[in-house]
């Protein structure tokens, strides 16, 4: 019986080496593996900070797209946008934000005096372009605030011009909308040539101002 007790013990003796030995391994390995965390959207880029001396509006009947047209200092990707904005009376839409590109790239100059400004209109969202999360206008507040938009993919390439588009789902009025801070006396590093609206399609483009400033500021990762 003793030998026998011995024999068993001899047989079972591998398969609890195998399954502890295996575990402690697996668990040796999960313990050492590390996770790469996400690269932080946090490098400041282009910008246009001022005081809010004078505003725009967002969402205000009938146009359903602001464009404001800015300078690309470095190539980067933009992967989010801080504005700054409040909102008028009760304005229940969502907005989010596009990077495009310009339609006539040769006739720019960055001191924003474009002799052919005129010609300047948004084109389509870059290459591989994502917009924004969504962000709702109710849940911003009656006085100035930086509003930002994440999740954006916007590829720039230095020494050209682009244009920064806030699309509202639906339009207020007069009185339901919200406003966009803007530096009466311009921008420095990023100035600004153009600001434009479309009513609804992105595709025909009111000019409503060639020195505007609109605050902002864009990050990548």
């Amino acid at each position: 019986m003793k030998k026998l007790f011995i024999i068993l013990c001899i047989l079972a003796l591998p398969s609890l080496l195998f399954a502890g030995g295996i575990t402690d391994k697996h668990k040796s390995v999960i313990a050492r593996k590390k996770v790469a965390a996400a690269p932080a959207c946090n490098q400041a880029k282009d910008v246009c900070s001022g005081n809010e001396d004078t505003s725009i509006t967002v969402g205000e009947s009938p146009a359903k797209y602001r464009a404001v047209q800015f300078y690309a200092q470095a190539s980067t990707t933009i992967c989010a946008a801080d504005l700054i904005m409040k909102k008028n009376n009760s304005p229940t839409f969502n907005m989010t934000v596009e990077i495009w590109s310009n339609n006539d790239v040769s006739a720019d100059s960055i001191d924003g005096t474009d002799a052919t400004l005129d010609d300047d209109l948004p084109s389509a969202i870059v290459a591989s372009g994502v917009a924004s999360g969504s962000v709702a206008a109710s849940g911003i507040g009656a006085t100035y605030e930086t509003v930002s938009f994440t999740d954006i993919t916007g590829a720039i390439t230095a020494n050209n011009f682009y244009w920064l588009v806030i699309i509202v789902d639906n339009v207020g009025d007069g009185t339901d909308h919200m406003i966009w801070g803007v530096e009466a006396s311009g921008c420095d590093g990023s100035p600004i040539n153009a600001e434009l609206r479309s009513d609804d399609d992105g595709i025909s483009w009111a000019d409503l101002s060639n020195t505007i400033a609109t605050e902002f500021q864009l990050y990548s990762e």
